[in-house]
């Protein structure tokens, strides 16, 4: 393999690691034309699929911040978030729309997290014609509840309804929620005197001025659909327990405090849900936005139910509209029609928030959030190859201009990801167009695919990974998943008129394709956003690939992508017939090495070229080195030794309480290196880690042989072992048996020599690589040294010798 000289710690003048772009123009050349190859086979065997991804980037100089390394919140995230949005919308969608929604609720967080929206129509007609009417910005003059009524009755004049619909909202004074229980406005002196008011005049005039200030205006909002599949919009006027609408106690948005509880109750069969479409048919093209509202026929005589609204709200210097939700793209565009309209003759720019658009195929959207330590981006799906470089790139080099990159350093100064994921989406346009749905055998091939090669678990994976990682392979979360998915398969159709339904299919893997506490979400082949239970936005026929983490460039994510829909469509074209593949303990231990996986990946290419889909393994040798940066290489009379970073999985431990709350540690106290020598010969050569022959394992490449070593790297407090002391630093030394001595070798340590540690990340490329080749010391000749003689323990292990079981 090529190795970039660059990344050797032993080089006096390196480099920061991949100081450019390590794809050339011609290797991009060529990618783009077997990129074009891969979307020709894809239309010919009608496979109808489309990518899409979740690239994660973080604060470029700001390594050290608590929303760039564990927390998810923040209001730089928010606002890089922001300026990442309008950034993308001059790119993708001029005429679409922004929109501050909710996102997803996670445990123990007391609200969901935001969610920036940039949505447009896919036939590329305005969805929303004029930018400025949308802003992010406050305004020079803060918008009033005045203006907040006179929208809302505009808005309901363009959906052709009354104002009477409009209805004022005010706040409850949050002292009137007591041990979980809501009080009338309406107390009496003996419920002021419990409350812990002294004097009832003083309450009843805050009482006053609050209800004679709404905070913001409600419009009962929904679609209603006649027997001759004509639509209107319905409305209804509002009553509460109160007589007027107070919202419940808090900071949230209005939309999200409507007090639906204190209206009058409806039997089941009458509440008014929201039903999303049925993605097995084909809807009609969406007209023009200046026609859509023609198509809204006018009815005064229905009224209600209804129990969704839009709200008007003046907030921090801005006015918002909060939409609800919607479960149709035609009914959302003649929404966002009237809502344009509406603004324009008003004059008063607003800013969009509330529920996110439908899931329609009709519309397209992407989505920026915060996650744990990352800014993340969910990307709009790609048809083909050049929208997806198309998109992948304009992400990336958007992201760049916001001060985001997608690489950080370590301690140590190796470059890693930014710790999330990118993951790989594959699916079509339309659900019931999915390869997955459409040929459940298809399922099949590529679960026992990835399994036969962990190449695909590891190569492009991060820092953590194991069975309690965010990508488990399916036989190292559970060790019998393999035989109950021997008996999944089993139950899959071959031949004859029966086949599977979506549910089924969704639910024969549903249970198999999880990681060690049964999370669907955590596991390397997701499927829950395939068929299942989970409403809307558990069947979307995607298929998540999540051992993918987020790569330094543009081109490097691009190659990902490129490499599954290759694999993609062989599966499909040409049945693959291997079995699942025991490898038990080889998982975590033969496949932790270099070596063994880029051989297994090797192989991979060579199906694909069989396939027709000629790879050059020299395009992803950035991959390798990326993932497994060199140490250390010398040549000794041909007689050649090579020092690698290795794969440790990290293992999560028992429970913690931090703060008094509870989390899970990890014990990330070990590493592992490999040893790769070639001409070995054990007759003439030995090499040795502190003092102990390394049990190097002969390939089936001539000459060529490989070790690996696993230590405590670092004495960690709460960790599997905490008494085990550091075995840092490691020297790898080499022996001539025939003639005596040592010939060389390096010392590895693994903070910097003469310090206890490393205090902050590195804040610069440069410091990085300092750092890498202050950590590495080169061992002379000694022609009087003697080799060890060691009869200490071997290690079981054919492949790696583990120091914490080797006996001092």
């Amino acid at each position: 393999m090529k190795v970039t000289p660059s990344l050797y710690l032993s080089h006096p003048d390196a480099d920061p690691p991949f100081a450019q772009d390590p794809v050339n123009r011609e290797q991009w050349r060529s990618i783009n034309q077997l990129g074009s190859m891969v979307d020709k086979r894809i239309a010919d065997v009608d496979l109808r699929l489309t990518a899409g991804g979740e690239p994660t980037f973080v604060a470029k100089n700001d390594y050290e911040s608590a929303e760039w390394r564990s927390t998810a919140d923040s209001p730089d995230k928010l606002k890089r978030g922001e300026e990442l949005l309008w950034r993308l919308k001059d790119r993708f969608a001029v005429n679409g729309i922004v929109q501050f929604g909710l996102g997803k609720l996670y445990p123990r967080e007391a609200a969901p997290r935001w969610a920036l929206s940039l949505s447009w129509r896919v036939d590329s007609l305005p969805l929303w014609s004029d930018s400025a009417l949308l802003t992010i910005d406050r305004v020079e003059s803060p918008p009033t509840a005045e203006d907040a009524e006179v929208l809302c009755r505009t808005i309901a004049t363009h959906l052709h309804l009354t104002h009477e619909y409009c209805l004022p909202a005010f706040e409850e004074l949050p002292y009137l929620i007591v041990r979980g229980k809501k009080y009338s406005l309406t107390l009496s002196e003996f419920d002021l005197s419990y409350l812990g008011f002294s004097e009832a005049s003083n309450y009843l005039e805050v009482k006053k001025n609050i209800e004679n200030k709404p905070s913001a205006y409600v419009l009962p909002l929904r679609i209603h659909k006649s027997e001759d599949s004509r639509k209107t919009w319905i409305s209804e006027k509002w009553n509460s327990l109160h007589g007027e609408i107070y919202l419940v106690p808090g900071d949230a948005p209005a939309g999200l405090r409507l007090p639906l509880d204190s209206l009058r109750e409806l039997a089941p069969e009458h509440y008014p849900a929201v039903v999303p479409i049925d993605p097995s048919k084909a809807p009609r093209d969406l007209a023009p936005r200046d026609e859509i509202l023609e198509n809204y026929i006018p009815e005064n005589k229905l009224d209600g139910p209804v129990r969704t609204a839009l709200v008007v709200e003046p907030r921090d210097g801005r006015l918002f509209v909060f939409l609800p939700p919607i479960s149709d793209a035609e009914d959302f565009a003649c929404l966002i029609a009237a809502i344009e309209d509406a603004v324009k003759s008003q004059k008063l720019p607003i800013r969009l928030e509330g529920y996110l658009p439908p899931l329609d195929p009709r519309l397209t959207f992407l989505t920026i959030t915060p996650d744990p330590g990352v800014l993340e981006v969910n990307i709009q799906p790609a048809n083909n190859w050049n929208e997806l470089v198309g998109i992948v790139t304009t992400i990336y080099e958007e992201a760049m201009a916001c001060g985001l990159t997608a690489h950080k350093y370590n301690y140590d100064g190796r470059l890693i990801g930014t710790g999330g994921g990118s993951h790989v989406v594959m699916g079509a346009n339309r659900p019931v167009d999915s390869p997955f749905l459409r040929n459940p055998i298809f399922l099949e091939r590529i679960i026992t695919y990835w399994q036969n090669h962990p190449s695909l678990s590891y190569l492009f994976s991060g820092l953590f990974i194991g069975s309690t990682s965010q990508a488990p392979r399916v036989d190292e979360a559970r060790h019998e998943s393999l035989d109950e998915l021997d008996i999944a398969f089993g139950q899959i159709p071959r031949t004859g008129s029966k086949s599977l339904s979506f549910y089924e299919l969704g639910r024969l893997f549903r249970n198999l394709l999880v990681d060690y506490s049964g999370n669907t979400h955590r596991a390397e082949i997701c499927i829950d956003k395939l068929w299942g239970d989970a409403g809307r936005m558990g069947r979307l026929g995607l298929v998540e690939f999540r051992g993918f983490e987020m790569s330094p460039y543009a081109s490097m994510s691009l190659l990902h992508h490129l490499l599954v829909r290759a694999v993609i469509v062989k599966l499909w074209e040409s049945p693959y017939k291997e079995n699942l593949i025991r490898w038990d303990s080889q998982i975590h231990n033969k496949f932790m090495l270099p070596y063994f996986i880029w051989q297994d990946f090797l192989a991979i290419l060579r199906d694909l070229e069989q396939a027709g889909f000629v790879f050059d393994p020299g395009w992803f040798e950035p991959q390798f080195n990326f993932r497994f940066p060199l140490i250390y290489k010398d040549s000794f009379g041909g007689f050649e030794v090579e020092v690698r970073h290795a794969l440790e999985p990290w293992n999560v431990l028992s429970e913690d309480d931090t703060n008094g709350s509870t989390s899970r540690p990890v014990d990330y106290s070990l590493e592992r290196l490999q040893i790769r020598t070639t001409k070995y010969d054990k007759n003439c050569h030995l090499v040795t880690c502190n003092d102990v022959p390394l049990p190097f394992f002969e390939t089936e490449e001539t000459e060529v042989a490989v070790a690996g070593v696993r230590f405590c790297a670092r004495q960690l407090n709460i960790s599997l072992h905490p008494a085990i002391e550091v075995h840092a630093p490691l020297d790898i030394e080499v022996y001539d048996l025939q003639s005596g001595g040592r010939l060389g070798g390096c010392r590895y340590h693994v903070k910097p020599v003469g310090k206890s540690e490393y205090e902050t990340l590195p804040r610069s490329d440069s410091e990085a690589a300092c750092r890498c080749r202050e950590r590495l010391e080169i061992l002379p000749p000694l022609p009087d040294k003697i080799p060890p003689n060691d009869s200490r323990n071997m290690p079981k292990n054919p492949f790696t010798l583990d120091l914490r079981q080797v006996k001092i």
